[in-house]
Protein backbone atom coordinates (compact mmCIF):
# COMPACT_ATOMS: atom_id res chain seq x y z
CA UNK A 1 0.00 0.00 0.00
CA UNK A 2 0.95 3.13 -0.68
CA UNK A 3 1.17 5.86 2.29
CA UNK A 4 1.19 9.41 2.17
CA UNK A 5 3.54 10.89 4.88
CA UNK A 6 2.90 13.97 7.50
CA UNK A 7 6.56 13.20 8.27
CA UNK A 8 7.61 17.01 8.95
CA UNK A 9 7.14 19.74 11.47
CA UNK A 10 7.33 22.89 9.57
CA UNK A 11 6.06 24.58 12.40
CA UNK A 12 8.12 27.88 13.11
CA UNK A 13 7.51 27.03 16.94
CA UNK A 14 9.40 23.61 16.78
CA UNK A 15 10.96 22.54 19.10
CA UNK A 16 13.29 19.11 18.76
CA UNK A 17 13.95 16.85 21.63
CA UNK A 18 17.42 16.37 22.39
CA UNK A 19 19.55 12.95 22.27
CA UNK A 20 18.33 10.55 25.32
CA UNK A 21 20.92 9.81 27.85
CA UNK A 22 18.48 7.20 29.31
CA UNK A 23 19.37 3.88 30.61
CA UNK A 24 19.72 1.32 27.80
CA UNK A 25 17.36 -0.91 29.59
CA UNK A 26 14.22 0.05 31.34
CA UNK A 27 11.53 -2.17 33.15
CA UNK A 28 7.51 -1.44 32.07
CA UNK A 29 7.59 -0.09 35.71
CA UNK A 30 10.08 2.55 34.81
CA UNK A 31 8.06 3.45 31.33
CA UNK A 32 4.86 3.99 33.61
CA UNK A 33 6.88 6.04 35.80
CA UNK A 34 8.69 8.28 32.65
CA UNK A 35 4.81 8.24 31.38
CA UNK A 36 2.84 9.40 34.49
CA UNK A 37 5.21 12.60 33.77
CA UNK A 38 2.76 13.31 30.66
CA UNK A 39 -0.29 13.91 32.83
CA UNK A 40 -2.75 16.20 33.38
CA UNK A 41 -2.22 16.59 37.06
CA UNK A 42 1.61 16.89 36.37
CA UNK A 43 1.23 19.59 34.28
CA UNK A 44 -0.94 20.96 36.62
CA UNK A 45 1.65 21.29 39.27
CA UNK A 46 4.07 22.72 37.04
CA UNK A 47 1.72 25.69 36.56
CA UNK A 48 1.26 26.12 40.51
CA UNK A 49 4.86 26.66 40.21
CA UNK A 50 5.82 23.05 41.98
CA UNK A 51 7.97 20.25 40.34
CA UNK A 52 5.89 17.30 40.56
CA UNK A 53 7.17 14.00 41.86
CA UNK A 54 7.00 12.13 38.35
CA UNK A 55 9.20 14.71 37.18
CA UNK A 56 11.86 14.28 39.57
CA UNK A 57 11.23 10.31 39.29
CA UNK A 58 12.09 10.91 35.77
CA UNK A 59 15.06 13.26 36.48
CA UNK A 60 16.29 10.19 38.34
CA UNK A 61 16.39 7.74 35.30
CA UNK A 62 17.66 10.36 32.66
CA UNK A 63 21.45 11.02 32.46
CA UNK A 64 22.73 14.92 32.34
CA UNK A 65 19.35 16.80 32.55
CA UNK A 66 19.96 20.54 32.79
CA UNK A 67 16.33 21.78 33.56
CA UNK A 68 12.87 20.32 34.19
CA UNK A 69 12.29 20.61 30.60
CA UNK A 70 15.34 18.87 29.48
CA UNK A 71 14.01 15.96 32.31
CA UNK A 72 10.92 15.81 30.00
CA UNK A 73 12.08 15.85 26.55
CA UNK A 74 14.71 12.97 27.18
CA UNK A 75 11.64 11.39 28.75
CA UNK A 76 9.64 11.54 26.17
CA UNK A 77 12.35 11.03 23.23
CA UNK A 78 12.56 7.52 25.28
CA UNK A 79 9.04 6.87 25.55
CA UNK A 80 8.61 7.64 22.11
CA UNK A 81 11.25 4.85 21.17
CA UNK A 82 10.01 2.36 23.36
CA UNK A 83 6.96 2.86 24.98
CA UNK A 84 4.66 4.36 22.78
CA UNK A 85 1.22 4.98 25.16
CA UNK A 86 -1.60 7.19 24.05
CA UNK A 87 -0.26 10.43 24.83
CA UNK A 88 2.90 10.02 22.34
CA UNK A 89 0.07 9.82 19.38
CA UNK A 90 -1.96 12.60 20.68
CA UNK A 91 1.46 14.98 20.70
CA UNK A 92 2.31 13.52 17.33
CA UNK A 93 -1.44 14.47 15.61
CA UNK A 94 -0.98 17.70 17.29
CA UNK A 95 2.77 18.49 16.17
CA UNK A 96 2.04 17.04 12.37
CA UNK A 97 -1.47 17.82 12.05
CA UNK A 98 -2.32 21.54 13.89
CA UNK A 99 0.90 22.80 14.07
CA UNK A 100 2.85 21.18 10.28
CA UNK A 101 -0.14 20.41 8.71
CA UNK A 102 -2.88 23.36 9.63
CA UNK A 103 -2.03 26.38 12.27
CA UNK A 104 -2.36 26.78 15.60
CA UNK A 105 -4.15 30.02 15.14
CA UNK A 106 -6.48 28.79 12.59
CA UNK A 107 -7.24 25.17 14.14
CA UNK A 108 -8.43 24.42 17.41
CA UNK A 109 -7.67 20.99 18.84
CA UNK A 110 -9.58 19.38 21.31
CA UNK A 111 -8.29 16.40 23.52
CA UNK A 112 -11.07 13.35 25.07
CA UNK A 113 -13.99 15.35 23.74
CA UNK A 114 -17.52 12.89 24.57
CA UNK A 115 -19.13 12.05 21.51
CA UNK A 116 -22.16 9.51 22.13
CA UNK A 117 -20.90 6.56 24.35
CA UNK A 118 -17.68 7.23 23.21
CA UNK A 119 -14.91 9.76 24.18
CA UNK A 120 -12.83 10.62 21.01
CA UNK A 121 -9.13 10.87 21.52
CA UNK A 122 -8.68 13.87 19.29
CA UNK A 123 -10.95 16.30 17.32
CA UNK A 124 -9.51 18.73 14.89
CA UNK A 125 -11.70 21.85 13.99
CA UNK A 126 -10.53 23.45 11.22
CA UNK A 127 -12.27 24.39 8.43
CA UNK A 128 -14.11 21.30 8.78
CA UNK A 129 -14.28 18.23 11.94
CA UNK A 130 -11.93 15.33 11.95
CA UNK A 131 -11.94 12.76 14.44
CA UNK A 132 -8.44 10.57 14.84
CA UNK A 133 -9.24 7.61 17.62
CA UNK A 134 -6.12 6.18 18.86
CA UNK A 135 -5.26 2.40 18.52
CA UNK A 136 -1.96 2.12 20.60
CA UNK A 137 0.11 -0.98 20.70
CA UNK A 138 -1.21 -1.92 24.09
CA UNK A 139 -4.87 -1.16 23.11
CA UNK A 140 -7.98 -3.59 22.07
CA UNK A 141 -9.78 -3.00 18.97
CA UNK A 142 -12.96 -4.73 20.70
CA UNK A 143 -14.64 -1.14 20.85
CA UNK A 144 -14.00 0.33 17.39
CA UNK A 145 -17.07 -0.71 15.91
CA UNK A 146 -18.94 1.24 18.30
CA UNK A 147 -17.08 3.95 18.44
CA UNK A 148 -16.59 4.71 14.95
CA UNK A 149 -20.06 4.59 14.87
CA UNK A 150 -20.63 7.94 17.35
CA UNK A 151 -17.85 9.80 15.45
CA UNK A 152 -19.57 9.20 12.40
CA UNK A 153 -22.60 10.92 13.52
CA UNK A 154 -20.40 14.33 14.53
CA UNK A 155 -17.72 14.18 12.35
CA UNK A 156 -16.78 14.83 8.85
CA UNK A 157 -13.69 13.05 8.63
CA UNK A 158 -12.85 10.00 10.63
CA UNK A 159 -9.54 8.43 11.32
CA UNK A 160 -7.82 5.63 13.45
CA UNK A 161 -3.98 5.94 13.68
CA UNK A 162 -2.14 2.70 15.19
CA UNK A 163 0.82 1.33 14.73
CA UNK A 164 2.07 -0.59 11.51
CA UNK A 165 1.12 -3.96 12.98
CA UNK A 166 -2.27 -2.91 13.06
CA UNK A 167 -3.74 -1.14 10.16
CA UNK A 168 -5.00 -4.11 7.53
CA UNK A 169 -6.71 -5.11 10.91
CA UNK A 170 -8.24 -1.81 11.52
CA UNK A 171 -9.48 -1.38 7.75
CA UNK A 172 -11.12 -4.91 8.02
CA UNK A 173 -13.17 -3.63 11.00
CA UNK A 174 -13.84 0.12 9.77
CA UNK A 175 -16.13 1.25 7.22
CA UNK A 176 -14.74 1.94 3.98
CA UNK A 177 -15.52 6.01 4.66
CA UNK A 178 -12.65 6.26 7.52
CA UNK A 179 -8.96 7.35 7.11
CA UNK A 180 -6.39 4.75 8.42
CA UNK A 181 -3.26 6.52 9.61
CA UNK A 182 -0.18 4.75 11.04
CA UNK A 183 2.65 6.31 13.32
CA UNK A 184 6.10 4.68 12.06
CA UNK A 185 9.01 3.81 14.71
CA UNK A 186 10.76 7.01 13.35
CA UNK A 187 7.97 9.15 14.00
CA UNK A 188 6.34 9.66 10.85
CA UNK A 189 2.43 9.73 10.79
CA UNK A 190 1.08 8.45 7.35
CA UNK A 191 -1.56 8.10 5.56
CA UNK A 192 -2.97 4.37 4.73
CA UNK A 193 -6.65 5.07 3.51
CA UNK A 194 -7.85 8.51 3.22
CA UNK A 195 -10.99 9.18 4.87
CA UNK A 196 -14.39 10.39 3.02
CA UNK A 197 -16.33 13.15 3.39
CA UNK A 198 -18.99 12.56 6.32
CA UNK A 199 -20.67 15.85 6.63
CA UNK A 200 -23.75 15.03 5.09
CA UNK A 201 -24.90 11.86 6.71
CA UNK A 202 -24.12 13.77 10.15
CA UNK A 203 -26.89 13.97 13.10
CA UNK A 204 -28.10 17.34 14.22
CA UNK A 205 -28.89 15.86 17.75
CA UNK A 206 -25.10 14.61 18.19
CA UNK A 207 -23.58 17.10 16.80
CA UNK A 208 -25.79 19.19 19.54
CA UNK A 209 -24.51 17.10 22.40
CA UNK A 210 -20.90 17.98 21.44
CA UNK A 211 -21.41 21.77 21.98
CA UNK A 212 -21.45 24.08 25.01
CA UNK A 213 -24.38 25.99 26.45
CA UNK A 214 -22.60 29.36 24.19
CA UNK A 215 -21.91 27.59 21.60
CA UNK A 216 -25.19 26.05 20.32
CA UNK A 217 -26.72 29.67 21.74
CA UNK A 218 -24.25 31.63 19.45
CA UNK A 219 -25.51 29.14 16.40
CA UNK A 220 -29.32 29.52 17.49
CA UNK A 221 -28.80 33.07 17.39
CA UNK A 222 -27.76 32.59 13.66
CA UNK A 223 -30.34 30.33 12.39
CA UNK A 224 -33.29 30.68 14.51
CA UNK A 225 -33.31 34.30 16.47
CA UNK A 226 -33.01 32.73 19.18
CA UNK A 227 -31.09 33.15 22.06
CA UNK A 228 -32.94 30.67 25.16
CA UNK A 229 -35.44 32.87 26.41
CA UNK A 230 -36.91 30.40 28.40
CA UNK A 231 -36.68 29.44 32.10
CA UNK A 232 -33.19 27.63 32.97
CA UNK A 233 -34.95 24.18 33.41
CA UNK A 234 -36.09 24.10 29.73
CA UNK A 235 -33.48 25.60 27.67
CA UNK A 236 -31.41 22.34 26.69
CA UNK A 237 -34.55 20.58 25.36
CA UNK A 238 -35.66 23.37 23.92
CA UNK A 239 -32.53 24.31 22.02
CA UNK A 240 -31.99 20.20 20.84
CA UNK A 241 -35.49 20.60 19.61
CA UNK A 242 -34.72 23.62 17.45
CA UNK A 243 -31.06 22.23 16.59
CA UNK A 244 -32.72 18.89 15.36
CA UNK A 245 -34.24 21.34 12.73
CA UNK A 246 -31.47 21.94 10.79
CA UNK A 247 -30.18 20.15 7.94
CA UNK A 248 -27.08 17.88 8.91
CA UNK A 249 -24.64 20.20 6.60
CA UNK A 250 -25.42 23.56 7.74
CA UNK A 251 -25.80 21.83 11.88
CA UNK A 252 -21.98 20.59 11.04
CA UNK A 253 -20.61 24.06 9.15
CA UNK A 254 -22.16 26.19 12.33
CA UNK A 255 -20.88 23.61 14.63
CA UNK A 256 -17.61 23.78 13.52
CA UNK A 257 -17.23 27.54 13.19
CA UNK A 258 -18.29 27.58 17.22
CA UNK A 259 -15.61 24.58 18.26
CA UNK A 260 -12.66 26.18 16.36
CA UNK A 261 -12.69 29.08 19.34
CA UNK A 262 -12.25 27.12 21.75
CA UNK A 263 -8.21 27.35 21.20
CA UNK A 264 -6.98 29.30 18.37
CA UNK A 265 -6.52 32.28 20.57
CA UNK A 266 -3.26 34.09 20.21
CA UNK A 267 -2.57 34.11 23.65
CA UNK A 268 -2.48 30.10 23.41
CA UNK A 269 -0.14 30.26 20.07
CA UNK A 270 2.27 32.09 21.61
CA UNK A 271 2.68 29.97 24.96
CA UNK A 272 2.72 26.30 22.79
CA UNK A 273 5.39 28.09 20.85
CA UNK A 274 6.92 28.56 24.20
CA UNK A 275 6.79 25.25 25.48
CA UNK A 276 9.05 21.97 24.66
CA UNK A 277 7.60 20.02 21.60
CA UNK A 278 6.70 17.08 24.35
CA UNK A 279 4.03 19.01 26.22
CA UNK A 280 2.00 20.66 22.92
CA UNK A 281 -0.59 18.30 23.85
CA UNK A 282 -0.85 18.83 27.34
CA UNK A 283 -0.54 22.76 26.75
CA UNK A 284 -3.27 22.39 24.60
CA UNK A 285 -5.41 20.48 26.13
CA UNK A 286 -5.66 22.39 29.86
CA UNK A 287 -7.15 25.70 30.24
CA UNK A 288 -4.67 27.86 32.36
CA UNK A 289 -5.13 31.57 33.00
CA UNK A 290 -2.21 33.92 31.82
CA UNK A 291 -0.62 33.71 35.26
CA UNK A 292 -0.26 29.99 35.39
CA UNK A 293 0.87 29.69 31.55
CA UNK A 294 3.90 32.07 32.73
CA UNK A 295 4.64 30.12 35.89
CA UNK A 296 4.97 27.14 34.28
CA UNK A 297 7.11 28.41 31.51
CA UNK A 298 9.31 29.23 34.29
CA UNK A 299 8.75 26.30 36.11
CA UNK A 300 10.54 24.15 33.17
CA UNK A 301 13.41 26.27 33.24
CA UNK A 302 14.43 25.18 37.21
CA UNK A 303 17.42 23.63 37.04
CA UNK A 304 17.90 19.45 38.66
Amino acid sequence: MTSQSESSDRSPCASHTAPSMLAPHLSIAEFRALARAFTRPVFGELSRGCVPTAVSQAAQMVGQASSVSHVLQLAYERLHKDYRFEYIYKNEIASKIVFAKHSPRTASMVSELRTGSSILDVAVFNGTSTAYEIKTEYDSLARLPEQLKDYLQVFDLVNVVTHPDAAQQVMNIAPSSVGVMVLGKRGRLSVVRDASSNAASTNPAAIFRTLRRQEYLNVLSKTHQWRGEVPAGQLYAEALERFQELPPLLAHELAVSELRKRTATEELVSFLCRLPFCLRTLGLSENLSGVAKNRLLHTIQISL
